[in-house]
């Protein structure tokens, strides 16, 4: 039998099983958490794409918003598996899908990090080994982000902002396209914040764009 797919959006998501895919989002964001010993919180669906498989299967590809820590609120892609037999549920891939803010979203998601925190910046050495794991984590994502083919080439300058909890990294690096030998600068900003229990801190790629 031919499997077919349908889509719901929104406030278009049938009553009868609009509950059972918040559960299923939530399971998704709980499992994720479990899995990358990370710290979201699921907020709402947003959109969820139904798609029977072969043995009765049901595969539910589910974007969903959730928040950060309580401060960044973003859009991911859970894909979900209810197997028909048992029921078993299990979740397949988790993934965040939302491109770099626009200007006026970073300003605005600065400001809530930073608020009633005094906005100075303290200067970091551009060799500074954390400076560069963080620049080439903000290259990397950005080229996730957009299906962009940038090569990480060094740091220019950075700065770093001291919240309550955590670090806000203002840097402005020097990168290529894979295809090209032209170097052009870039500034990130890189969000990062160290957990309990967590080798390596939890990063996030608040803002990216080119320095024209």
């Amino acid at each position: 039998m031919a499997s077919s797919t349908q889509e719901i959006n929104g406030a278009e998501l049938n009553k009868k099983i609009y509950y059972y895919i918040d559960y299923l989002a939530e399971y998704a964001v709980q499992v994720h958490n479990q899995q990358q010993n990370a710290h979201l919180s699921f907020i709402k669906v947003v959109k969820v794409t139904i798609e029977p498989v072969v043995g009765a299967d049901v595969l539910y590809y589910i974007t969903l918003e959730a928040c950060n820590l309580g401060v960044q609120q973003l859009i991911y892609e859970a894909q979900v598996c209810v197997k028909g037999s048992t029921g078993y549920i299990e979740l397949k891939n988790f993934q965040h899908v939302v491109g770099v803010l626009k200007d006026e979203e970073i300003t605005k998601k600065i400001d809530l990090i930073t608020e009633g925190i005094n906005d100075a910046k303290i200067s970091k050495n551009s060799t500074d080994s954390t400076v560069i794991q963080f620049a080439e984590f903000a290259v990397q994502k950005y080229n996730s982000m957009k299906q962009f083919h940038l090569v990480f080439v060094e740091v220019v300058n950075a700065r770093i902002q001291q919240t309550f909890d955590s670090e806000l990294y203002y840097i402005t690096l020097e990168a290529n396209h894979i295809y090209e030998e032209k170097k052009l600068l870039y500034d990130a900003i890189v969000w990062s914040k160290d957990l309990e229990n967590r080798p390596s801190p939890l990063l996030e790629l608040v803002g990216f764009k080119r320095v024209v």
